[in-house]
């Protein structure tokens, strides 16, 4: 999940760098602290859940979709679910 993150965040540093939204405007049209931006933006986001970084994302019209998949290991006669990682953008 690290690796999804780490992608939603570099997709919003380009977004915040081509529009020139302050971290305070980007923060009130998520709905969120400016301190929280600040962090996500700086790279710390494993404090923040996938719903916090979309509500960001949404600013942007994306979103981070995680989908999973059921799958059988006949050998051991397990299920197991995995969840492949998409990036925003």
């Amino acid at each position: 999940m690290a690796a999804v993150k780490a992608a939603a965040i570099s997709f919003l540093k380009d977004r915040v760098s081509e529009t020139g939204m302050t971290h305070t405007e980007l923060a009130r049209k998520a709905d969120c602290e400016r301190s929280h931006i600040s962090e996500m933006l700086s790279g710390r986001v494993e404090r923040f859940s996938l719903d916090r970084i979309n509500r960001v994302l949404a600013v942007f019209g994306a979103s981070i979709q995680v989908s999973y998949r059921l799958v059988s290991d006949d050998r051991q006669n397990t299920l197991t679910a995995r969840a492949p990682s998409r990036n925003a953008g």
